[in-house]
């Protein structure tokens, strides 16, 4: 079970990308603003000062980034921590609940300017 499990962290890790991108989230009919600090076709983790409770349903804006318009995506928060970071921000996760073809678009274009950046071997 052990290497079963091992084999689905790999897999999640594989799919996510580190990025930094302004966002929007209104929870509760209050908006709030965080980074998106890592994006995936199935959902993402947010910095924000403000921390969703856990199982609440979220309205996600992103608004910069390789982005023609902002892009919101409808989700559920699935899990946060409270000041993990010096800033005091805590961080917390949403699945998405369906995969806009414009946020496969945004991912392609990110792992591309990342794949353009690293060294060549030579």
């Amino acid at each position: 079970m052990h290497s079963r499990s091992r084999v689905a962290q790999d897999r999640r890790n594989l799919s996510r990308i580190a990025t930094c991108l302004d966002c929007r989230f209104d929870a509760s009919g209050t908006s709030r603003e965080g980074v998106v600090i890592d994006l995936s076709l199935k959902g993402a983790y947010v910095s924000s000062a403000f921390l969703p409770p856990g199982g609440s349903r979220i309205s996600l804006t992103l608004l910069s980034g390789p982005l023609e318009r902002p892009l919101t995506i409808e989700g559920k928060v699935r899990r946060w921590h409270a000041g993990m970071s010096g800033s005091g921000k805590g961080r917390f996760g949403v699945e998405f609940d369906h995969t806009p073809v414009d946020l496969a678009r945004l991912i392609g274009r990110l792992v591309n300017n990342v794949s353009s950046k690293e060294p060549r071997a030579g």
